[in-house]
């Protein structure tokens, strides 16, 4: 972006970019993420029920996970949408209230977890 010395088709082009590396980026993330839960799974054997509840326990904090990864990937592209205002104060504020809504996203989705293990670690 800093090389395209102000021609339009350079700047976009640089913009795919970043955002095509910072997808694959998330998408590296993603499959560590979710290969890393599938290969700490419990054994097949026990209770059935017990092995279920674990199994969901286990889906619902890889989806967490992936949700979280795709928070920084938001505050990231807000990131750079403020960069990229150049000065326009309705594109930057259309990027801070974006990064808003996503860590106050971020907050809620992890919060209600830290809740739910709580209230099924007391009962």
């Amino acid at each position: 972006m800093v090389l395209s010395m102000g021609d339009e088709s350079r700047l976009s082009q640089a913009r795919l970019s970043i955002v095509y590396v910072l997808a694959g980026l998330l998408l590296a993330f993603a499959s560590q993420t979710f290969v890393a839960g599938i290969a700490t799974l419990p054994p097949l054997e026990g209770d059935k029920i017990k092995i279920d509840v674990s199994l969901m326990a286990r889906a619902a904090d890889i989806l967490l996970t992936i949700f979280n990864v795709f928070f920084i990937f938001f505050i990231i592209v807000g990131g750079i949408r403020m960069l990229l205002a150049r000065g326009k104060p309705d594109e930057f504020n259309k990027a801070r209230h974006m990064i808003a809504w996503v860590i106050g996203g971020a907050i809620i989705l992890n919060v209600a977890r830290v809740l739910v293990r709580a209230v099924v670690g007391i009962f």
